[in-house]
């Protein structure tokens, strides 16, 4: 009986699903995870998922991203498909840049589960050198 009662608690604390918080920094690739927030130093942004409604057309996927910082919470829209860029939003007056799919600043292929997330000085500078090379 004893074996039967641990192996039942085991069980559902496996079924469990518990919300893992991760740290990040700007202009690194981040994992994300529906629902998990990730925590950078402005604010908290976690992925909600695709939205309900028949915009954007076929060929394009909108993915969803709640921002929240101490003054505020709203949603950042992200959509790929067609020409690739990232989504612009601001922060308590700071811009910032959300990129999925492909970073232009950091040149580089993001896995389905990845996002950089840059201050907006920083990934103009980037985008910059890597179109017109350093100088």
């Amino acid at each position: 009986m004893k074996n039967i009662i641990l192996l039942l608690i085991s069980l559902t604390l496996v079924s469990c699903t518990t919300t893992l918080v991760v740290s990040s920094e700007f202009s690194k690739v981040t994992k994300f995870k529906k629902g998990n927030p990730v925590v950078y130093p402005d604010f908290t942004i976690t992925y909600v998922g695709y939205p309900e409604t028949k915009y954007p057309p076929a060929g394009y996927r909108a993915h969803n991203f709640k921002i929240e910082s101490k003054s505020r919470k709203y949603l950042v829209h992200y959509i790929n498909g067609g020409e690739v860029s990232p989504a612009q939003f601001e922060v308590q007056g700071q811009k910032y840049m959300l990129e999925l799919v492909s970073s232009l600043a950091a040149h580089t292929i993001l896995k389905n589960n990845e996002m950089i997330i840059w201050k907006f000085e920083e990934w103009q500078k980037r985008y910059h050198e890597t179109i017109h090379g350093k100088q």
